[in-house]
């Protein structure tokens, strides 16, 4: 995962920590993804659908 400049992650409900983070494995299916940076009032929600064997690169810019 690739944030600029950094989040705090959280994916289906679980926290994950603040980027940068290690790969995560998760399993196939349907996945939310939410990243917050508060010192830049900035939030993304992204919703993944992981297929079997898929290994995802997520890429995102945290300003406005």
């Amino acid at each position: 995962m690739l944030v600029r400049p950094w989040a705090q992650v959280t994916l289906d409900g679980r926290d994950l920590g603040v980027t940068p983070l290690p790969p995560i494995e998760v399993y196939e299916g349907n996945h939310t993804l939410m990243l917050e940076n508060a010192s830049l009032k900035s939030r993304r929600q992204r919703s993944l659908t992981v297929q079997p064997g898929q290994e995802l690169v997520i890429k995102v810019r945290m300003g406005r």
